[in-house]
């Protein structure tokens, strides 16, 4: 090999290298939070509403155990994550993946084929007092 040709290798190499495994667990439960000003019940990840920050890279591997210590069925969705090869890993409940049951566990395994910014929301469909 001509020594000409090493910035093209390692070039050429450099993307696999930056790339990586994420891991994360989050455990849910239900809590009190009062960032409005007024307690009220809530969902707390890792103990705090909103969760913790995730950062990922384009190309990286992400494992995410979600933990369900609160007293309903949950999912996560992963809104605007693209799931190639792991439709059971975008969270929708009943239709990509059974919602897991309080006191169990899931395992959400995917790499990001994408960039940008995504954030946490809330569809306020779930009301644990009516």
């Amino acid at each position: 090999m001509q020594l000409r040709n090493i910035p093209l290798l390692l070039g050429a190499l450099l993307p696999a290298v930056q790339a990586a495994l994420r891991q994360h667990t989050l455990t849910v439960t239900n809590g009190t939070n009062n960032a409005d000003g007024v307690t009220r019940s809530s969902w707390l990840i890792n103990g705090q509403t909103p969760g913790p920050h995730l950062v990922w890279d384009e190309g990286d591997d992400v494992s995410v155990t979600v933990i369900n210590n609160g007293p309903e069925p949950i999912t996560i969705h992963w809104h605007g994550i693209e799931q190639y090869g792991t439709p059971w890993s975008d969270g929708v409940p009943s239709l990509t993946q059974y919602p897991i049951r309080s006191g169990e566990n899931f395992v959400y395994n995917f790499t990001l084929y994408q960039y940008g910014f995504y954030c946490e929301w809330s569809l306020n469909q779930v009301d644990l007092h009516n």
